[in-house]
């Protein structure tokens, strides 16, 4: 892990996150925190080449495998949040 990327992202979390596990792997380094006041978790992005970063909520049973394939979490959680969107369409006819 690059501990200079490391100290950007940990202060960053509120108070109680624990880092649970990290990896940096072609430029991307990736991050699994754990609130122990909430029981919430979270997976962070970091893109090391521009600095673009991401974080979704987990549910913990499968914070592992979130932690391991980020980026299929992270567009499920997009498709999720956008779903109310299409509610209010109407059946072609």
């Amino acid at each position: 892990m690059n501990t200079s990327h490391a100290t950007q992202i940990t202060p960053g979390t509120p108070g109680d996150w624990k880092e649970l596990a990290s990896r940096e792997s072609n430029g991307v380094a990736t991050y699994l925190f754990w609130s122990s006041e909430s029981g919430d978790v979270k997976v962070i992005v970091l893109d090391l080449f521009n600095d673009d970063e991401f974080e979704f909520g987990v549910d913990p049973g499968v914070a592992l495998d979130a932690y391991n394939h980020p980026f299929a979490y992270a567009s499920r959680s997009r498709a999720h949040a956008a779903a109310p969107l299409s509610a209010d369409l109407q059946p072609l006819s």
